[in-house]
């Protein structure tokens, strides 16, 4: 699919240069790390909803009448 995003031109620059040090295309790039990027970001939401039961049983337990 082909998609069209606005990133300013110092990023692009910077990311074009390590694609070609990776010998990928800028767009295999931009894929990867986005790929990176979400896979991080769901895992890490993943931790935060597992805590909040035990969380949420710790501030019971410790509230203050």
């Amino acid at each position: 699919m082909i998609q069209e995003i606005s990133i300013p031109d110092s990023l692009y620059e910077q990311a074009s240069n390590l694609a070609q040090e990776m010998q990928i295309s800028p767009s295999d790039l931009f894929s990867l790390a986005l790929e990176d990027y979400l896979r991080r970001h769901h895992s890490q939401n993943c931790f935060i909803v597992s805590m909040m039961p035990m969380r949420m049983g710790w501030m019971k337990m410790n509230r203050q009448f």
